[in-house]
């Protein structure tokens, strides 16, 4: 998923929310005013976005965007199609499509798309046995796919930046845009060279590391197939919390098709509550460190992309292939035949595409694992050694003072 850019807007300078009598508000407690005057002052059934626009009192707009959440279904009719947003794409120099990965909505992104997660099988039964391999470096040999924008399709609140989100991580672990994501920018070529890191940490009695989720927190039968991340935990004890405190969830992560809404005051401060409350530890989340992390490292270029000189190939690849399509009609009235000049087709491409390379520096791998310095076996015989030391020493002695009394007995009878 991607962002898109807004226009200069006239703004109000906000009065200060009033502090409580006694004393300044907290961080949370100024957001959820924050929250609460928007709710009261703008009919959100119907609103005037310029003027929701003049009441925001951040600087980025947060303050507005939950109120604009939408349901899944909306997300996933509203969003970038994935034969559309994928323009192109191979694998290991085969070709591959949209079809190939698995699509999932998220709250911020909209509609997104996961190249060989093993949640693949279960959204497309029988398309793949097994995750795609590939058992060569370099740039050939990774995935490499062109990327559709689209910027015209662009909210400007919901998208305030242009380009697409990418996170790598693996197959078997749930994708995590928030805390592991790269940026790329549209008229780019970005290549991302990968190298695995893999720990195994040692249980009981060493550490409380865990390889299972919580029973009680809310996760999707299907994301049964993930294996535990304890960043992955931890939202979903925000999202247990929520249902257990608020009744609703604010993350599709849970399964939810609808999101906790903040139009209603209730709900904002309940929210605001427990999301208090779980900073303070006041709720507490059952998520230890992983016994097993598997993830990628990263090195990160980027060139230009495309060339006047490769824009005529490319468009002509396009009319081939997607004529018919919505993305073949948006080019087709950009082009307007042959009669647009090569350097401003080019400024088009750059402003709407981007190209992303994934692959792999080496096929070694860092593996860290942990080892016990004391094991329990190390204690028994050190402990059965120290004893057999004492006993032996215990019985030297004894042995000494008999001998010691038996002569000194001896030489008393003698006298």
């Amino acid at each position: 998923g991607g962002g898109g850019g807004g226009g200069s807007r006239v703004r109000r300078s906000p009065e200060p929310p009033a502090g409580p009598p006694d004393g300044p508000m907290s961080n949370s407690d100024a957001e959820e005013e924050m929250f609460q005057v928007l709710l009261k002052k703008v009919n959100w059934s119907d609103p005037d976005w310029y003027e929701v626009y003049q009441l925001s009192e951040t600087d980025d707009f947060r303050d507005i965007f939950p109120f604009t959440l939408m349901s899944r279904p909306q997300v996933q009719a509203w969003g970038m199609v994935g034969s559309e947003f994928i323009m192109a794409c191979s694998f290991d120099q085969i070709q591959c499509d949209s079809t190939w990965f698995t699509e999932f909505q998220h709250e911020k992104y909209g509609n997104c798309f996961t190249f060989n997660s093993v949640l693949h099988n279960v959204t497309h039964p029988g398309h793949f046995s097994n995750p795609e391999e590939s058992d060569r470096t370099g740039i050939p040999y990774g995935l490499k796919v062109n990327l559709w924008i689209d910027k015209s399709s662009y909210l400007p609140l919901l998208s305030p930046t242009e380009g697409a989100v990418i996170s790598l991580h693996n197959p078997f672990h749930e994708p995590d845009l928030d805390a592991n994501a790269i940026r790329v920018r549209p008229g780019s070529y970005t290549s991302i060279g990968l190298r695995r890191v893999k720990i195994n940490r040692l249980g009981e009695p060493y550490t409380d590391c865990t390889h299972e989720y919580p029973r009680s927190y809310p996760i999707p039968e299907e994301k049964s197939v993930y294996r535990y991340s304890q960043q992955t935990c931890l939202k979903y004890c925000r999202q247990y919390h929520l249902q257990e405190e608020c009744g609703c969830h604010d993350s599709y992560i849970a399964g939810s098709d609808e999101l906790c809404s903040y139009q209603v005051d209730t709900v904002i401060s309940c929210v605001f509550d427990t999301q208090a409350r779980l900073a303070n530890s006041s709720l507490l989340c059952d998520c230890p460190i992983s016994c097993e992390d598997d993830f990628y490292e990263y090195s990160l270029s980027t060139s230009t992309w495309p060339t006047n000189k490769l824009v005529p190939f490319l468009s002509e690849y396009i009319f081939d292939t997607s004529e018919r399509s919505r993305f073949g009609t948006w080019l087709g009235e950009k082009s307007v035949g042959s009669e647009m000049q090569l350097h401003l087709l080019g400024d088009v491409f750059r402003s709407e595409f981007a190209r992303v390379s994934v692959h792999f520096e080496t096929m070694s791998y860092e593996a860290i694992d942990f080892v016990a310095t004391y094991s329990p076996v190390q204690l028994v015989a050190d402990v059965g050694g120290y004893m057999g030391l004492f006993v032996g020493v215990c019985a030297m002695t004894l042995f000494e003072i008999s001998h010691f009394l038996v002569n000194t007995l001896i030489y008393n009878s003698r006298d």
